[in-house]
């Protein structure tokens, strides 16, 4: 389950995603680049196998109003 909104007090967009791998939420904060039309977000999740967090990174690129290309990485 992903969860995007902006934040109106820091002024800046954030995202939340939960799923069935990893039992901790991955929270995470960026910005919009509206001339290539990307979301990018860099955040943190703790990763239970090797015992601390992680440094992620998401982008959401937009190919037109109903379609858009999602790509989560890790560190």
């Amino acid at each position: 389950i992903g969860l995007f909104g902006f934040d109106n007090g820091r002024r800046r967009f954030e995202t939340l995603w939960l799923d069935s791998l990893n039992t901790s939420v991955a929270r995470s904060s960026g910005a919009f680049d509206p001339e290539n039309q990307i979301y990018s977000f860099e955040g943190q999740v703790y990763d239970p196998v090797v015992g601390r967090d992680k440094a992620t990174k998401t982008t959401i690129r937009f190919l037109s109003p109903t379609r858009y290309v999602l790509t989560m990485y890790d560190h």
